[in-house]
C-alpha cells in the first residue's frame, strides 16, 4: 500500500504544527505550504514550501499527488490595520485552495472554519450547532467573521460540485505556543500580565489546541463526506476561566464585572484608536466584544458520535499557555504557578 500524502495549509501555525505531529505520529507524508519559514521542529520531518496559499501555481504544484489537504492557513485575529486582508485570506485563499485540490484530485479536503459564523452577535439562541441555517453576513461581528462566513460558503459550494470537503469549527483554542498571539492567548497574556481593574462575564468555549488538531484528522479519517462538525471542549464564564488563571498564575485577577454596553464603548473607543491613530492591535477589538454579548451552548455532538472526538478539560492548556509566556518572556517568570500538570512539549 502506498503511503498517505497529506498537504496542511497553514502548517508552522498554533494549530497547524499539532495537526503535522499528529499526521507524522501515524505514518503520513505531509507536506506543509506556509508563508512562514519552517520551524524547527518541523525542520526533516515535512517537505516544507514557504509561501502563500494565494499563490495558484505554488498551490497546484504543492497539492499535486496528495491524497488529502487540510486547509488551516488563514488570517485568524479580530483586528487588522487593512480589514480588506480578511477577504483576501480568509475568502481568496480559500477559494484557491479549494480549486487547486479539485484540480489536483484530491481525495478529500478539511477545511477550518470557525464557530463564530454559526450565529449572529444579537441572536438570542442559545445553542450553537453544525447546521443551522448560517445567518446573513450583515448578522455577523466584523470583518474576520465575515470573511469566514465566505470561505464557508465557497466550501458548501465546492460541496454541491461533487467535491468531499469536511468543514470544521473550532472554538477558541489555547495551549503553548501560539507565537501569532491570536485572541485567546492575547487574553490570557493580558490577564495575567496586567489585569484589568473589570472584566466582561461573557461565555466563551476552550479547547485544548491539541484536540482540535486530533479533530482535523479524525474529520479526514472517520468523517462523512460533506461532514460539517464543531470540535469545542468546554463552555466556561468569563469569571470560572479567571479563576482557573488565578488559580494556575497566582496573580489576583479582576472582581468587579461590567456591563455589555460599557464594553461595547470600550470596544469601540479601543477600536476607533487602533484603525485612525495608534494602527497597533487593540486590547478590546470590538469584533471581540460583539461576539461576547450572547452567552452560548455550544454543541459537539457531531463530532462525538461519528468522529469519536473527545476533548479533555482545558486547565491542562491554560497551564500550558502561561507557562509557555513566562519560558518566552512574554509574562513575568516570578509568578507563582502552583503546581499545573506538566506542560506537553510545546509544537
Amino acid at each position: 500500500m502506498s503511503e498517505q500524502v497529506a498537504v496542511v495549509t497553514g502548517g508552522a501555525g498554533f494549530i497547524g504544527r499539532r495537526l503535522v505531529a499528529a499526521l507524522i505520529s501515524e505514518g503520513t507524508h505531509v507536506r506543509v505550504l506556509d508563508v512562514a519559514p519552517a520551524p524547527p521542529a518541523l525542520a526533516g520531518n515535512v517537505d516544507y514550501t514557504q509561501g502563500s496559499i494565494l499563490d495558484d501555481a505554488l498551490c497546484r504544484k504543492v497539492f499535486a499527488g496528495a491524497d488529502e489537504v487540510y486547509h488551516v492557513a488563514g488570517l485568524a485575529h479580530l483586528w487588522a490595520r487593512d480589514p480588506r486582508m480578511f477577504q483576501t485570506v480568509n475568502g481568496e485563499g480559500t477559494r484557491i485552495v479549494l480549486e487547486a485540490s479539485r484540480a489536483c484530485g484530491a481525495a478529500r479536503v478539511v477545511v477550518t472554519s470557525t464557530e463564530v459564523i454559526l450565529r449572529g452577535w444579537r441572536d438570542p439562541n442559545p445553542l450553537v450547532c453544525e447546521y443551522d441555517v448560517l445567518p446573513p453576513l450583515k448578522a455577523l461581528a466584523g470583518p474576520y467573521s465575515r470573511s469566514k462566513a465566505i470561505a464557508h460558503r465557497l466550501s458548501l459550494d465546492a460541496i454541491e460540485r461533487g467535491q468531499d470537503v469536511r468543514i470544521v469549527y473550532p472554538t477558541v483554542p489555547v495551549g503553548a505556543g501560539d507565537d501569532a498571539f491570536t485572541s485567546p492567548t492575547a487574553m490570557i497574556r493580558d490577564f495575567v500580565s496586567r489585569p484589568p481593574p473589570a472584566y466582561l462575564d461573557c461565555r466563551l468555549n476552550l479547547v485544548d489546541a491539541g484536540d482540535v488538531a486530533r479533530g482535523h484528522v479524525l474529520a479526514a479519517r472517520a468523517g462523512r463526506p460533506k461532514g460539517r462538525y464543531i470540535l469545542g471542549g468546554q463552555d466556561l464564564w468569563m469569571h470560572e476561566i479567571l479563576a482557573l488563571l488565578e488559580d494556575l498564575s497566582g496573580v489576583p485577577m479582576p472582581r468587579r464585572r461590567i456591563p455589555f454596553a460599557l464594553a461595547l464603548l470600550a470596544g469601540t473607543i479601543s477600536t476607533g484608536l487602533a484603525n485612525g491613530v495608534t494602527r497597533q492591535p487593540p486590547r478590546a477589538p470590538l469584533e471581540g466584544v460583539r461576539l461576547s454579548r450572547m452567552p452560548r451552548e455550544v454543541r459537539i455532538d457531531e463530532a462525538r458520535r461519528h468522529l469519536g472526538y473527545a476533548p479533555g478539560p482545558v486547565r491542562e492548556a491554560l497551564a500550558e499557555t502561561i507557562i509557555w509566556l513566562a519560558e518566552h518572556g512574554h509574562i513575568a517568570k516570578r509568578l507563582d504557578l502552583g503546581a499545573p500538570q506538566p506542560a506537553k512539549r510545546a509544537l
